[in-house]
Order: C-alpha cells, then structure tokens, then sequence
C-alpha cells in the first residue's frame, strides 16, 4: 500500500499526556494516530467520517443534521398545529390516558370528542396567525358551539 502523505498543522503531542489536540478533524490524537492519519488514507478517511479513535459521534451526527435541514428549493407548507393531538401526547406521558380518566369519573371521559375540538381550535388558531382571517369569528364560533 503507498504511503501519502497529508498536510496537516497538528503539534507534537503534549509532554507527558502522548496527546495533541486535532484542529483538522477537532479531537485528540497520539502521535502514533496523527502519523497515521498523515501517512495513510484509510485512516484519513474513517477521521474524515467521524469514526476516528476518539472522535466524538456526535459531531458527525450534528454535521448530518445541519446538512438535511437546508432549505429546499421547494416551499413547505407548514404543518396545521395539532392541538389536541399535542395535548393527547403530553398527558400520555405522565401516565393520564382516556381509560384512566374514564375510570376515575366512572363513566366516558369526552377524551375524542376534546381532542377534535381542541385541533380544530389548533388549526383556526393556525389560520389566524398566518393572515388568513375571513370569516375567522364565524369558523371560531361554530368550533365552540359545535355539539
């Protein structure tokens, strides 16, 4: 296998720890890791994917993330806030389901009936805020009289 060769401003390793701190690839290395990263191209390429020894994972993960959340060249329509689904969500996860809450009273809770009104009132909530308010008092009003 040919040995190549990289530019690479990494130090010495720092006396007595046998590390140096990576300012290409931002991690700690032996002197041992740097000559190799330096020396030959696999080790190159697994600290250029983040998979280095010592590497944090995270960084690569972050990387990803900043690369996927670019804009699109198409708009997205923002998604209806989802009041009762959000809502629903939430008390599941401190335990309060409709069948407990059906226990407690005794009889059945409302739970569906709610939520439908509760992301219906999301959604009209939504097209207020977003400058759409024709008739926004009349769609409000038959949210809540709505039986």
């Amino acid at each position: 296998m040919a040995e190549i060769e990289h530019e690479c401003p990494c130090p010495t390793p720092i006396e007595g720890s046998g590390f140096s701190h990576c300012e290409v690839f931002d991690c700690r290395m032996t002197q041992t890791w740097c000559e190799k990263c330096r020396t030959r191209s696999e080790w190159r390429k697994m600290y250029e994917e983040y998979r280095g020894p010592l590497q944090d994972k995270t960084k690569a993960a972050a990387k990803k993330d900043i690369k996927n959340s670019r804009p699109s060249q198409k708009r997205k329509v923002p998604r209806v806030f989802r009041l009762g689904d959000n809502v629903e969500a939430a008390l599941k996860t401190v335990g309060i389901t409709s069948e407990r809450v059906s226990a407690w009273l005794g009889r059945p809770c409302g739970c569906p009936e709610r939520k439908r009104r509760l992301n219906n009132l999301g959604a009209w909530a939504h097209r207020v805020v977003t400058g759409k308010t024709d008739k926004a008092e009349q769609y409000l009003e038959q949210i809540i009289g709505d039986s």
